[in-house]
């Protein structure tokens, strides 16, 4: 029996490209490429947490594949994010928003993804919908989850991993290409911060340090 798709490698690649996407303003104002990859790793394990639902395989694709599920988890994900850091720094929401579209994520990978076991798709709507939607295109494979260690379920899922780590992988790296591109952009337009986050001076100003300020000693005789 095959399994929806994508696997947790698919998602969780998904999840480090949207934490990528989404800015940090705080961090891209610093002397790093402004990517937070504990915030990326976090992203990542979220991306895949809506399969937990295989636990209990009656709700498997409902509950936790659903859209008003994924923008509830992100309310949640932005205002729990903000009491937690108690900070108003603009990072705080942009993290929060980070982890719940990483959820999101999920649901429109499945939706994506080949699925050969009725009912087909997911339950994109519930809990004001039972309707099962799937779009047919079967961008992932699927993946055999039956006697995993098997020769043939070996195959096909390492067929499936590498579908999924050329299509996610290559969106997850030029996201970091792109956010890379874009901080470094900024830092050569604006004023670089020391440790402290205090702006230091621009170009001649950098090397004339404090001596403008002082008196010259011959200019007193």
């Amino acid at each position: 029996m095959g399994a929806f798709m994508p696997s947790p490698i698919g998602h969780a690649l998904a999840g480090v490209a949207l934490s990528l996407v989404v800015p940090e303003p705080s961090r891209s104002q610093g002397g790093k490429a402004g990517i937070d990859w504990k915030r990326a790793g976090l992203c990542a394990v979220v991306a895949a947490l809506p399969d937990l639902d295989l636990l209990y395989r009656p709700i498997h694709r409902t509950v936790t594949h659903s859209i008003p599920v994924a923008i509830l988890f992100t309310i949640i994900a932005v205002a729990v994010t903000g009491w937690v850091t108690r900070s108003r720094r603009p990072a705080w929401w942009a993290t929060g928003l980070a982890i719940g579209l990483a959820w999101a994520s999920h649901v429109l990978l499945d939706w994506l993804g080949a699925d050969a076991n009725p009912p087909y798709g997911i339950q994109m709507f519930w809990p004001f919908s039972e309707r099962w939607y799937f779009s047919g295109w079967n961008v992932f494979p699927g993946t055999e989850r039956r006697d995993p260690l098997g020769g043939r379920a070996m195959l096909i899922n390492l067929r499936a991993a590498l579908v999924e780590l050329g299509i996610m992988g290559s969106i997850a790296m030029s996201a970091w290409a792109a956010r890379t591109a874009i901080t470094r952009t900024r830092r050569s337009r604006g004023p670089t911060f020391d440790r402290d986050g205090r702006p230091q001076p621009f170009g001649g100003a950098a090397g004339t340090g404090d001596i403008s300020d002082r008196q010259d000693p011959r200019a007193g005789r």
